[in-house]
């Protein structure tokens, strides 16, 4: 027969078995969202990166034809 230690021995170790399956999963999930997180934020960095790249050459892309026309109107003169 089965002494009642024994018995709550394994029930004790079944319980701190699955306290620390349910611990671990908790901090894998947490540590999955954070880095889900953080890729979401480099993405709109990067899109603001281009987006501010791409504002920039417009406005060299003006300042260069406002250059010439302005040169052109003086070399008529």
């Amino acid at each position: 027969m089965v002494d009642s230690g024994e018995l709550m021995i394994v029930g004790q170790s079944l319980g701190w078995g699955i306290v620390s399956l349910l611990v671990g999963l908790a901090l894998g999930v947490g540590l999955v969202v954070n880095i889900w997180r953080e890729r979401k934020l480099l993405r709109v960095d990067d899109t603001r990166w281009l987006e501010d790249a791409a504002r920039e050459l417009k406005a060299s892309a003006a300042d260069v034809s406002e250059e010439a026309s302005t040169s052109q109107g003086q070399a008529q003169e």
